[in-house]
């Protein structure tokens, strides 16, 4: 009988800190959903939009940091057209859709003889 009562109150004693624990499991799941989770789904659901949006003429940038604007739309391939040159990609590869605001924010250097301050001759060896 002393046996079964201590059985009893030492399973008791495991299902409380159980309980005790539980709160802090939940927390857990809830700081995960909204720290990993969500933020996931958000950046799938505005690369699907962009999929969608994406037309003829439009200057894009791929993932690899090349930048074009699209000349041909095939199924799952873009033909677009950077500067002299042409580059097939696949429609995964497009990272972002430039407009003119962020095309203007990227500078443009120019081929400037005057800048070209490097001479060989200035050095000693």
């Amino acid at each position: 009988m002393v046996l079964n009562a201590a059985l009893l109150t030492g399973a008791g004693s495991q299902q409380a800190s159980l309980l005790d624990f539980l709160p802090s499991i939940l927390l857990f799941v809830v700081l995960i959903y909204f720290m990993i989770i969500r933020p996931q789904k958000k950046r799938q659901q505005n690369a699907k939009n962009l999929m969608a949006s994406i037309k003829v003429g439009d200057r894009i940038q791929t993932i690899g940091g090349f930048i074009g604007e699209i000349v041909v739309m095939e199924d799952d391939e873009f033909v677009i057209m950077s500067e002299e040159s042409k580059l097939r990609i696949k429609r995964n590869a497009v990272a972002i859709r430039l407009t003119n605001e962020t095309a203007e924010a990227v500078p443009v250097v120019e081929n400037n003889e005057e800048e070209d301050d490097f001479n060989i001759d200035d050095f000693e060896i």
